[in-house]
This record gives C-alpha cells, sequence and structure tokens, in this order.
C-alpha cells in the first residue's frame, strides 16, 4: 500500500484512511467521503418526497379535486421536516 503524509502533523501512515490515524483529522478521502454521502442522502430524501407527492395526488384528484392546491403545501411541510431531522442527524 502506498504512503500518505497527514497535512496537519506531517507523519505518513499507510492505506486509504478517511481520519489520521495520529491527529484524527479528516484526509481528502475522508471529506470526499462525507460529500457523496451527503450528495447520497439527500438524494433520497428528494426521492422519497417525489413518491409522497405522487401518492397524496392520486389519493386526492380522487377524491377532493378542490384540496389539490395544498399537495404541495403538504409535501413541502414533510420534506422540510424530513431535511431538518437529517441535519439534527448529522449533527449529533
Amino acid at each position: 500500500m502506498r504512503e500518505h503524509k497527514c497535512r496537519k502533523c506531517k507523519l505518513s501512515y499507510k492505506g486509504f484512511k478517511s481520519v489520521c490515524p495520529y491527529c484524527h483529522k479528516k484526509t481528502k478521502y475522508g471529506i470526499m467521503n462525507t460529500i457523496m454521502c451527503v450528495i447520497g442522502y439527500i438524494t433520497v430524501i428528494i426521492s422519497i418526497i417525489a413518491a409522497m407527492y405522487i401518492g397524496i395526488t392520486t389519493i386526492t384528484v380522487s377524491a377532493y379535486i378542490n384540496s389539490i392546491l395544498f399537495i404541495p403545501i403538504i409535501a413541502m411541510i414533510i420534506g422540510i421536516a424530513i431535511i431538518v431531522a437529517f441535519v439534527i442527524f448529522m449533527i449529533k
């Protein structure tokens, strides 16, 4: 395995690590991994919101035509709640 050098403590370690084993600072691989995880989480959240929006639309269109104006508001409130919960989960 190739050795990598930490930018903060200037010590070398072997392999691809997400944090430096000595000073515990995130390496460039750890930062890239975090960014890719956040992009994946946002994609999942958007797909869940889209599925909820489609589900709510099909239910309400067949039952109450007038309530279709409230569907974007309901979907946005649920989406914001999911995003806030995700941010709180990532911070803790």
